[in-house]
């Protein structure tokens, strides 16, 4: 019984190293590793110095494990839906960004490789990508929702910012994850207004109190103002006539300013919603271009907004004079 007991040991010894060699070949053939996915919060510009710093680091990291192999392949995506491939980082590195005039709209950046685990006979393979770019918009994302059952998708989809790591060793896992974060964090914000960021995010509810009780506030505005149209020769006696006379007054000047306002509005609405946001890269010439335009562009769209609310608050103004001219003329 004893050397039963013993034999069933040494084999049980025996196949562990067989099993470990057959969960290796396994892994490398056929599993799924598991998956962590990390939101990378903010839009930060990403230039091409930061590409070169981010592959640096990575391989900086892979080369403190023991390293069987990696190679580092980036996509790209224009905004014409134009797609360039790299099948190494060498290529990426030989390629003229000068001469591109085309915007980037998506960077994906992917290190597969081969590290060598203590508890693994044969290297196991990780893979860790990096996407940068605009998030899907929603109408995309409502049919991705239809036609995917990976919920990580739509969570990648909405995402301006994402890393995700398919993994064997945690702990390798972990570091790439953290000096991807910490490349991002030190990335540079978009250049991004605050006041057109304002204008963007909370212009339909200030508008709509706006229209509401921005006539009813000029109006209070023409009532403290009324002794100055008194030197005016205007409302100096208080009667009957002169109260029914002064609530007409107020009543066409308040539907004059009601609809120059409305009419403001309405432009400045329309103007706001052409505001454009600056893209996360200035990599290719065509990066450059559409920066500078943005900021052209948004620059012109401020002073217009600036104008129309100059003229929206000199309504109330504009408005006495032309009722106190028609009086003076007798019209």
């Amino acid at each position: 019984m004893q050397n039963e007991s013993s034999n069933l040991t040494t084999g049980n010894e025996a196949a562990l190293p067989m099993l470990e060699h057959f969960k290796s070949i396994y892994y490398w053939v056929n599993a799924k590793p598991d998956s962590q996915i990390k939101i990378l919060e903010g839009r930060k510009l990403v230039d091409i110095n930061a590409i070169y710093a981010i592959n640096a680091s990575i391989i900086e990291k892979l080369r403190t494990h023991s390293l069987n192999g990696s190679i580092t392949t980036i996509d790209i995506i224009f905004e014409k839906s134009q797609i360039k491939s790299f099948s190494n980082f060498s290529q990426f590195e030989q390629e003229n960004w000068g001469m591109i005039n085309e915007t980037i709209r998506h960077i994906t950046i992917s290190w597969d490789m081969s590290v060598k685990l203590p508890m693994y006979e044969l290297p196991q393979r990780h893979l860790l990508k990096v996407k940068i770019g605009d998030a899907l918009p929603p109408k995309d994302v409502f049919q991705l929702l239809f036609t995917s059952d990976n919920e990580s998708e739509l969570v990648e989809s909405r995402a301006e910012g994402v890393v995700k790591i398919d993994f064997i060793n945690q702990v390798l896992a972990t570091e790439l994850l953290e000096r991807v974060q910490n490349w991002h964090n030190g990335l540079p914000a978009v250049n991004s207004s605050k006041t057109i960021k304002f204008l963007k995010d909370k212009h339909s509810g200030v508008l709509t109190t706006l229209s509401k009780y921005l006539p009813v506030a000029l109006i209070v505005i023409f009532a403290f103002c009324l002794p100055i149209i008194q030197r005016f020769g205007y409302f100096n006696v208080l009667n009957i006539d002169t109260v029914v006379y002064l609530l007409c007054t107020m009543f066409v000047v308040y539907n004059i300013n009601d609809y120059i306002i409305r009419i403001a509005l309405r432009y400045i609405s329309k103007k706001i919603d052409l505001f454009k946001d600056f893209k996360p890269f200035n990599i290719s010439n065509g990066d450059m271009l559409y920066q500078a335009k943005v900021e052209e562009d948004n620059r012109g769209i401020l002073k217009q907004l600036r104008r129309t609310v100059i003229i929206m608050f000199l309504s109330l103004p504009a408005a006495i004079i032309i009722k106190l001219i028609t009086n003076y003329l007798g019209l």
